[in-house]
């Protein structure tokens, strides 16, 4: 016998969608600081669930990582419980350079430099940099941070001397746990950044050895760190290379003159919930071909998470390093 079927809006009370609608305008969303990033972003990126983003750019260009630069230095300037680690895999990690930024974006807030200096010099403490080399790296980077995301104070290889040993550190774990639930309020204020600078770098060879296995090693580590995003409110932000494509392959921008698409294949983009792509396009019509008189653009390919695939920003990177919408 056929079950009669139901309406699905008789199944949600319209107190829960709205409790649902002011959650979502309650979250917690940073930005770059230049409008039309953040137009493009949705106001900006979140943390936890739908918290993971890739954003490729050309290879040897600017705007991408000056994107992620400006959304970490947002991020510590939102509050100053909140921490960042910057997993470096290129060696051009430029900390003055963020340390110029931070100035300047202070300094829109307060004139006085001095206390600016202090300032900036306090979130530097709050920013942890790993240097790696390859892709073992990365992942032996994130094991040293989930260890001390949980306050992991066991080392690892310990041998117990007698069962009562043993009764006594499962007691001590048990209560360790205890006091994490009850502390679950307190964290949940808290908030943390990842940003893995360049997946191509480390990846890239691996790939190009074999593929499959390449493909394997990016599902494993997007999914391990949507695992920590979700646990500890974290956002992650991956950097990685486009790459140009033939006349004959699917077209990954809305924007005629952008010959590129992400260039570690197709199942990142479906991995992480925001797949962006930043490259450049003429100023103006009649510009076409002149590179000269180019401007940036970040566009959402893909989204399933809070930010509308379709959706583009137009920016300038200045000389110092900050972006400027182009209206």
């Amino acid at each position: 016998m056929a079950v009669k079927p139901v309406l699905a809006s008789s199944l949600i009370a319209l107190e829960e969608i709205g409790l649902y609608e002011e959650r979502a305008r309650e979250r917690l969303r940073v930005g770059s600081g230049c409008a039309a990033v953040d137009d493009a972003l949705s106001g900006g990126v979140v943390y936890g669930q739908d918290g993971i983003y890739n954003i490729s750019g050309a290879t040897g260009d600017q705007a991408a990582e000056t994107i992620s630069l400006h959304l970490l230095i947002s991020h510590l300037l939102a509050s100053s419980t909140h921490t960042a680690t910057l997993i470096d895999a290129t060696g051009n990690l430029d900390v003055l350079k963020l340390y110029r930024n931070l100035i300047t974006r202070l300094s829109t807030r307060n004139n006085d430099h001095e206390a600016n200096v202090k300032q900036a010099t306090l979130t530097l403490d709050r920013v942890k940099i790993m240097r790696v080399f390859d892709f073992e790296g990365v992942v032996e980077g994130l094991n040293e941070l989930v260890d001390e995301l949980e306050e992991k104070d066991l080392p690892r290889g310990t041998v117990m001397d007698s069962q009562e040993d043993a009764e006594e550190i499962l007691d001590l774990s048990v209560q360790a746990k205890t006091e994490k639930k009850q502390q679950t309020t307190r964290q949940k204020a808290e908030a943390g950044m990842i940003l893995i600078n360049n997946l191509s770098q480390v990846l890239g060879l691996l790939l190009k050895n074999n593929y499959v296995q390449g493909q394997a090693s990016i599902t494993t580590l997007v999914r391990r760190l949507r695992n920590m995003a979700q646990q500890h409110n974290l956002c992650v932000v991956l950097l990685s290379w486009s790459v140009t494509y033939n006349s004959d392959q699917e077209r990954a921008s809305i924007f005629e003159a952008i010959k590129a698409r992400p260039g570690l294949g197709k199942s990142l983009g479906y991995l992480v919930d925001t797949q962006i792509l930043v490259d450049a396009v003429p100023r103006r019509a009649r510009s076409q071909g002149n590179n000269s008189d180019m401007v940036n653009v970040i566009e959402v390919v893909h989204s399933r998470g809070s930010h509308q695939a379709g959706k583009f920003g137009i920016f300038d990177v200045t000389g110092d390093g900050e972006l400027k919408a182009v209206v």
